[in-house]
């Protein structure tokens, strides 16, 4: 008896589970739209820049990294970056992850895009 009631515990855990995966991922999916950098928390915010300053490392392309930030958030990019080192002292990052956002922010203070191209 105690057997048979352990098994359709299972089986309706499994269904249960199932069923909600089912609803979740395939009846009523999530509608997914971007987010403004603006609704992310600060450390959030600092970890996208962080990433944009950790490519940047590897690949050396200051247009690329510009254009990446530039979908981020409309103000000035070198300000956007500039607030990111701050937060990120206040927030507590690595000194190694502080260098990478200063060496983006200085690449892109000394960047100045061919005339007549986008960033």
């Amino acid at each position: 008896m105690r057997s048979r009631r352990v098994f359709w515990f299972l089986v309706s855990i499994a269904l249960g589970a199932a069923l909600g995966l089912i609803y979740g991922w395939v009846i009523h999916q999530p509608d997914y739209q971007d987010a403004a950098l603006t609704s992310l928390r600060k450390d959030y915010q600092v970890d996208l820049i962080l990433m944009v300053a950790q490519a940047y490392q590897e690949e050396q392309d200051p247009s690329l990294a510009l254009r990446r930030l530039d979908n981020l958030q409309d103000p000035p990019t070198a300000r956007l970056v500039q607030q990111a080192i701050i937060d990120a002292q206040t927030l507590g990052y690595p000194r190694s992850d502080i260098e990478s956002l200063a060496q983006l922010a200085q690449a892109l203070q000394s960047y100045a895009p061919p005339l007549g191209s986008q960033p």
